[in-house]
């Protein structure tokens, strides 16, 4: 319908049918072009065209459904155009108005207003803004600890106090208990999972650590640890082969890299028991010697580079002595039984703020943002008798309702929005009909507790056959920039992204290609055609140090004040600080 000339791969997103369809979209592919289009095919298909008041489209923000519902807007009225005496063109426009295209938590008010009588509420519910919902959880904070104080033979808090502290253990168990009840907002039954998770810590019987769960993501974590410390002693090595007045290093290099690939081994294991004391009393036991002398004619650039190189191999070692291995595995569980009170009493905290913070609301007759999401679901869902859970009759109703959902950003998407749209869904009636957009790369609110785990899952299981009832399609051609700031790109995150650090491999198939063509740069009227990286540190270590490279005398120090003025503007989010940049 429109001029756009799509890729066979935006085709493909534009045009598939009846499966549940993942859109892994990189910056600049063109995925809200590909929804529009989706939708005004969808509308004017010709077999079998359907009302866009029978789509629902979720955004992550207002100002996102505003827009997208004046690009659709736009395009139908250029379908108008080429179809005057379409009456069922002109009518889409007129249910443009109340189609739902709304983020999720707009969604939700709309199913609890017009199915409050099944939770009992008022339907003139009043939506706290932040403001107000951080005052009245603060208000409902102090109230559950003062309770707390008032009990004076309360000795199973007033031993989690002390655990926090004796100078400020008030205000970090508060922050805590705090903290603890934001996360478990995006679990769809917060208090079960509170109460699960911290009967895990109820060990019993002899029990090896490296085999707990927390055990297995510690050596997980220290393998890709010791993978890195044996890489740089690796290059130290050659470098040390390339220079023979280096020679006298090699033999203690090679001894120190035999130690590094046997904790390696340690850590790929299969057999896990007793692994975390091999580990531990093999880290317990290392002692570094002194580098033997050199003549005086060696390199010093090259010794300097090879010890520093081994001065953090070295300092690394002592991490993971002081900050991992730091006990036995008889010591550790013993420290994990005993803090199993401590735990119990904790989660009791943030339940009894969940509860005072509830009737607080219910007094003012508000509602937060997580009430939507948590209120939506319980309309939408119930339990059959053998507890299992099933989508409700208002949810079948909307089944009925809707043709397909849309999701957009899905990767900043959370369990209990997740089941939402599940429970709005066919897929388990065998017709699936949900088509996700989005891109993992782009994940940024975790800190809202954002799952991009729920993108990833499907990222990994989905098919790319076309007959495939859950598909991906991959859109990783870029149209929004030029060829050299797509090669500098996918040069810096082929190098820093990979399942361990960014939870995806940054490979031939997720990197980025140019997509547009761009007239030639007249180099007379650029100084420079190079792309540049700008590396913006968030936070300021107290020995904060830029280290320029070897090629540089000395490392860079920041300017006096310098320091001070960013611990000052620590609060300006990571936006802001690219924000300035750009702008200098």
């Amino acid at each position: 319908m429109s001029g756009t000339k799509w890729t066979n791969e935006q085709w493909d997103a534009i045009t598939a049918k009846d499966c549940n369809l993942l859109v892994a979209a990189a910056a600049g592919a063109g995925k809200t072009a590909v929804l529009v289009e989706r939708i005004i095919k969808k509308i004017t298909d010709e077999d079998n065209p359907i009302d866009i008041d029978r789509l629902l489209v979720v955004t992550f923000t207002n100002a996102a459904a505003t827009e997208m519902r004046e690009r659709i807007a736009d395009a139908i009225s250029k379908v108008l155009e080429k179809n005057p005496d379409s009456n069922f063109i002109r009518r889409q426009l007129i249910l443009l108005s109340k189609a739902s295209i709304t983020t999720l938590h707009s969604f939700c008010t709309e199913v609890i207003r017009n199915n409050f009588q099944r939770l009992d509420i008022d339907p003139n519910f009043k939506i706290a803004d932040e403001t107000e919902s951080t005052l009245m959880k603060l208000e409902a904070l102090n109230d559950v600890f003062e309770k707390q104080y008032e009990d004076k033979n309360n000795t199973a808090f007033f031993d989690l106090l002390v655990s926090f502290g004796e100078n400020r253990g008030h205000e970090r168990l508060m922050d805590m208990v705090l903290e603890l009840h934001t996360f478990v907002q995006s679990s769809p039954w917060p208090q079960e999972w509170l109460k699960s998770t911290v009967d895990e810590f109820n060990i019993a019987g002899d029990i090896d650590f490296g085999s707990t769960k927390w055990g297995k993501i510690l050596i997980s974590s220290v393998k890709i640890e010791l993978e890195g410390i044996r890489n740089m002693m690796l290059q130290a090595l050659e470098i040390i082969k390339s220079e023979y007045t280096l020679e006298n290093y090699i033999d203690l290099f090679n001894e120190e890299i035999n130690i590094i690939e046997y904790l390696l081994s340690l850590t790929c294991s299969t057999d896990q028991e007793g692994v975390w004391d091999r580990i531990f009393y093999t880290i317990d036991s290392i002692e570094f010697s002194r580098l033997p002398r050199c003549g005086k004619d060696v390199d010093k650039t090259k010794q300097s580079r090879v010890r520093k190189i081994r001065d953090s191999m070295k300092e690394s070692i002592k991490k993971l002595r002081e900050k991992v291995f730091v006990g036995s595995s008889q010591d550790i569980i013993k420290d994990l039984r005993s803090t199993y009170p401590r735990l119990c009493c904790l989660i009791d905290l943030v339940i009894n703020l969940m509860q005072r913070y509830s009737e607080i609301k219910k007094r003012r007759e508000v509602f937060d943002f997580n009430d939507l999401e948590h209120l939506c679901l319980e309309i939408l869902t119930e339990k059959d008798d053998t507890g299992k859970l099933k989508p409700s009759d208002i949810a079948r109703n909307y089944r009925e309702k809707f043709s397909e959902i849309l999701v957009d950003e899905y990767q900043d998407s959370n369990y209990v929005q997740e089941m939402i749209i599940n429970a709005v869904s066919t897929k388990d009636e065998g017709k699936p009909n949900v088509f996700m957009v989005g891109d993992v790369k782009q994940s940024i609110y975790r800190f809202r507790q954002a799952r991009p785990e729920l993108f990833l899952e499907k990222y990994n299981n989905y098919s790319v056959e076309k007959e495939s009832l859950f598909r991906k399609i991959l859109l990783y051609k870029n149209f929004r920039s030029r060829k050299s700031v797509v090669d500098a790109i996918n040069y810096v995150f082929s190098q820093i992204m990979s399942v361990n650090v960014g939870e995806l491999d940054y490979t031939e198939t997720e990197k980025l290609n140019p997509g547009a063509i761009y007239p030639d740069i007249d180099e007379d009227l650029v100084l420079d055609n190079n792309a540049e990286v700008h590396l913006i540190q968030t936070e300021v270590g107290e020995n904060h140090v830029i280290d320029m490279g070897e090629e540089n005398d000395k490392a860079y120090e920041p300017e006096a004040g310098i320091e001070t003025d960013m611990e000052e503007e620590e609060f300006i989010d990571n936006i802001q600080c690219e924000a300035r940049v750009v702008a200098k």
